[in-house]
């Protein structure tokens, strides 16, 4: 009996740490210091370093109780059909949003794939297909499957695949496969009425059936028992060396150059770096949602109910402990502490103690290895912190684990103002030196709804601002003053005239956009003159509304920006002839008549060096980085009986509160 008690007391501290300690840790504020301080040791768990094992590593084999191999068929017809519901398809845009995809099979179950918006680093086409059939060596035939594609494409978040149809259920299972349908394993899932969820941390193939659970609890208690055992030699042995992060600099050209070369780096990066405790997390936590048929919470009421019914009696004695001849078989009194708590749990499986606290040994493991992540993030943050070109990989490592288990024990405050200070100095280069290319590192550390800056905070806030907010303090960096002068000097059969025309566009905010960095303001241009020695004089009209549009910024690659506008001059003429009739002229810019400013962007247009684009005439200005006067250029064209001169200025005036306090 008092082996009981002292039982008693041990899940009562192990239900402790899983309700209390263990969620505060997760609730403590950001910048605590009192969360900020180093591991005092390289076995986070501790351990007796007599028991280390260094370079330490799992097969696949060593952790996972393969079913054997799946057969499965694909409808390739119907694959060739570009909208048929066997068959769904999406870009992942990494921009912040996540994607969702649905297929329907041929017997009516619906299969949604939901990936989450931080999932992904880069951009990936995604496709799922819905199996006509599908069968598992052993375990008969499923009630359907789908196929996944990238192959091989591994999550930063882990995505959710949902099966819903009548007849799933508590007694229902779910199994991942290779690409071909090998090494059929358990996977991490959750049922309820007429669905189940599952996580999905890389592609393949995923089959279901609605029964099957209860069959296959045997083989998923092997599983278990080998990826626990696995878990705790790990969490004895020192972490070691961490794999270096690739570089991804902000100077240009390297800003292009090593984004293109380490953008697939940084994949392989972020693999290595969180084994091999993902590899065993991966076993253990598909076991556990397989070999229990109810969760935690509801064995939880079960055994207090036991409890508060406690009587006595050997019936009740069995239910909470079992037989108390188990007790006695195979104990040894020589027995480690740790060795008899083992013993105990297992002897114990079947009934409600030895299933709670079997639950609670490995949620607690999984905690534990949880917690060795975080204190590997923590010691990439101490060797390579305020290296600016480790920056993107550092924090992408160490905010993996920020998403999927809450950040415990990683230093975030620190990532938090080693970012800080990153955005302070590239905002005060752009901002005060005019160094244009500094965007790049802006937009990329803070600028991307998706990419980094997901990855980076695993949410859309931080100091209090939105992604939207910090989006906005790169355009109030980028905003300009925009001015051009116009003149047209021309002859026609009814005599000489002079056009002068300019406009002012006091705020021009660059925004962020899909690819491009483009600004535009609309403001009211006026006529200077004009002056007529000709049959007709202009009456109409003394102003006109223009819009200017600034685009292709892009300091890193272009030597120049685009400043285009839909009018130079009035799109509607009025003009008296010197028999005293009234003439209206229309054409604009974009129209096909005689009005000047018509004639204006023909004459430039025809010249060569300008051309049509879609928001009017564009005139390529080269841009002069580190000077306010960000663009100043003359372009001038002429025909047989027409000159026409443009002078456009560009002048850096950024505004706001810029810097991160």
């Amino acid at each position: 009996m008092k082996k009981i008690i002292s039982l008693l007391l041990i899940f009562s501290m192990l239900i402790s740490l899983l309700s209390g300690c263990y969620f505060s840790f997760g609730n403590k504020d950001k910048d605590d210091p009192k969360n900020t301080d180093p591991p005092t040791s390289d076995t986070p768990n501790g351990g007796d370093p007599q028991d280390w094992e260094p370079g330490l590593t799992f097969e696949r084999e060593e952790l996972f109780e393969f079913l054997g191999d799946a057969t499965f068929t694909i409808d390739n017809e119907a694959m060739a059909q570009w909208n048929n519901p066997q068959k769904a398809f999406g870009e992942f845009k990494a921009d912040g949003t996540p994607l969702t995809l649905e297929c329907t099979d041929i017997n009516g179950l619906v299969w949604t794939l939901e990936i989450p918006a931080g999932a992904l680093l880069f951009p990936e086409q995604i496709t799922m297909f819905a199996m006509t059939s599908a069968s598992i060596d052993g375990l008969g035939d499923m009630d359907g499957g789908v196929l996944m594609m990238p192959d091989g494409l591994t999550f930063l978040q882990s995505a959710k695949l949902t099966v819903t149809g009548d007849g799933f259920g508590e007694d229902s299972i779910m199994f991942q496969a290779d690409h071909d349908g090998s090494n059929v394993t358990f996977v991490e899932y959750d049922t309820d009425t007429n669905c189940m969820t599952a996580k999905i941390r890389h592609f393949s193939t995923i089959t279901g059936s609605k029964t099957g659970r209860s069959r296959n609890a045997s083989r998923a208690e092997r599983q278990y028992d080998k990826a626990l055992e696995a878990a705790k030699k790990l969490l004895k042995q020192p972490i070691g060396d961490l794999p270096p992060p690739p570089s991804f600099s902000f100077e240009c050209p390297a800003y292009h150059r090593d984004w293109d070369i380490n953008t697939r780096a940084m994949a392989n990066f972020l693999k290595d770096f969180k084994e091999p405790e993902n590899k065993v997390l991966l076993a253990l936590t598909a076991a556990l949602s397989t070999y229990y048929s109810k969760d935690l919470d509801k064995r939880m009421e079960e055994f207090e109910k036991a409890a508060r019914d406690w009587d006595g009696s050997d019936e009740n004695f069995k239910k909470l402990f079992g037989d108390p001849e188990i007790f006695n078989k195979g104990y040894d009194s020589s027995m480690t502490e740790e060795e008899e708590r083992e013993f105990f749990i297992k002897s114990m499986r079947g009934t409600l103690m030895g299933d709670m606290m079997d639950m609670v040994d490995g949620l607690v493991t999984v905690f534990q290895l949880f917690e060795r992540l975080g204190h590997k993030g923590n010691k990439l943050i101490d060797q390579y912190k305020y290296k600016e070109e480790k920056f993107l990989a550092v924090a992408a490592a160490v905010s993996f684990y920020n998403i999927t288990f809450g950040a415990a024990w990683v230093r975030k405050g620190e990532i938090h103002k080693w970012s800080k200070e990153l955005w302070n100095v590239h905002i005060k280069e752009l901002a005060e030196n005019h160094d244009y290319t500094r965007v790049h590192a802006l937009i990329a550390i803070f600028g991307r709804k998706g990419f980094h800056q997901m990855i980076i905070w695993g949410n859309e806030q931080l100091y209090d601002m939105s992604i939207d907010e910090f989006q906005q303090r790169i355009s109030d960096a980028l905003t300009f003053e925009l001015k051009y002068n116009t003149e047209l000097i021309g002859k026609t059969n009814h005599g000489a005239f002079i056009f002068k025309t300019k406009a002012e566009f006091e705020c021009i905010k660059m925004e962020l956009g899909d690819g491009d960095i483009i600004g535009r303001a609309t403001d009211v241009g006026t006529y200077e003159g004009p002056t007529s020695d000709g049959d007709w004089t202009l009456i109409l009209p003394n102003d006109f509304t223009t819009t200017a549009t600034v685009g292709k910024f892009d300091p890193c690659i272009e030597q120049t920006v685009l400043i285009g506008f839909d009018e130079l001059a009035a799109s509607h003429e009025l003009y008296r002839t010197k028999e005293g009739d009234t003439v209206g002229i229309d054409g604009g810019i974009a129209g096909g008549n005689m009005s000047i400013s018509y004639w204006w962007s023909q004459i430039f247009v025809y010249a060569g060096d300008y051309y049509d684009w879609e928001y009017g005439i564009a005139f390529p200005c080269p841009l002069q980085n580190k000077q306010q006067e960000a663009a100043h250029e003359v372009f001038s064209a002429a025909s047989d009986d027409m000159r026409v001169t443009i002078t456009i200025t560009l002048t850096h005036t950024p505004e706001g509160d810029l810097y991160l306090k």
